[in-house]
């Protein structure tokens, strides 16, 4: 990343993850099943809207994330004790958890 001194929004915005991942896409030839945002206050309609090719499930907070966000020991021990999860269950999953 190039900062750039004096530019006051030097930040990841919402179309330039769109774009990378719109381009991973492009080169793999695969569309990312879940997108989990684990941090606070990342849901609204336009993320949603943004992301709506790039991906099938869209995990998010419109609100406040406890504690240390999510845990991704048990996120992960989930996965490799039904690694034939859908990708659906796997959101759910992430909800629950």
């Amino acid at each position: 990343m190039i900062l750039r001194l004096g530019y006051p929004w030097n930040c990841l915005t919402i179309d330039k993850v769109r774009i990378a991942i719109g381009n991973a896409r492009q080169v793999t030839g695969k569309k990312i099943d879940v997108i989990n945002m684990d941090a606070c206050l990342t849901q609204m309609f336009e993320v949603a809207w943004e992301w709506q090719y790039e991906t099938d499930y869209l995990v998010v907070s419109e609100a406040i994330v406890p504690a240390d966000g999510n845990d991704y020991y048990t996120l992960l021990y989930h996965l490799t004790q039904n690694p034939t999860m859908t990708p659906s269950q796997f959101a759910e999953t992430i909800v629950d958890d």
